[in-house]
């Protein structure tokens, strides 16, 4: 949908301007029908008319960015969730890793919202639990590295250890003595 320099014109600015409004009313309608919500009752929270709400929703009138943010609000959701919708390409740049991220974080949040009510919070739990999870995996091998190496250090010092360089292996003996029953 992105429109190269040297196309800016009028025409072609209004025709991008009223794909966003038809995008956003589109996202506007999804979400007010998934609250189970009417138009007159979104209209009578934000203080328009129902007759607005319809021409945010078609895309025929332009929502303001403090309109969308009570949207927002009121219906508990991020404004990402309007702007996931919004495609956008970047020309003569290569895609750095922040870009790839924000492309990553919008896909994902037009799935999420596409989740039934009461899958959400679990997945966002789960999405939450995840890095930890790696976290606690990460400090558990450095942990096993770490003993590993002592135990290596421990029976390389050993006097009851000898290395045979030519298999690069150590062999280690271990002696146990007997006790005498002391009840004899």
């Amino acid at each position: 949908m992105s429109v190269r320099q040297d196309e800016k014109s009028p025409e072609n600015n209004q025709i991008l301007t009223q794909g966003i409004n038809q995008m956003l009313g589109n996202r506007l309608k999804e979400i007010r029908k998934s609250h189970n919500m009417t138009q007159q009752a979104l209209g009578q929270q934000l203080g328009v008319s129902f007759q607005q709400i319809q021409k945010y929703e078609k895309g025929t009138s332009a929502m303001r960015v403090e309109t969308l943010y009570e949207i927002c609000e009121y219906l508990g959701v991020h404004p990402g969730f309007f702007m996931y919708a919004i495609p956008f390409t970047i020309t003569n740049q290569s895609l750095t890793e922040e870009k790839r991220k924000t492309s990553d974080i919008q896909r994902l949040v037009g799935a999420v919202v596409k989740f039934p009510p009461n899958l959400r919070e679990p997945f966002v739990h789960l999405c939450e639990v995840i890095p930890t999870i790696n976290n606690l995996q990460m400090q558990n091998q450095v942990m096993q590295a770490n003993n590993r190496e002592t135990i290596k250090d421990e029976y390389a010092d050993s006097s009851n250890s000898s290395y045979n360089p030519t298999t690069n292996q150590r062999s280690f003996s271990i002696s146990f003595t007997k006790k005498k029953n002391l009840d004899q």
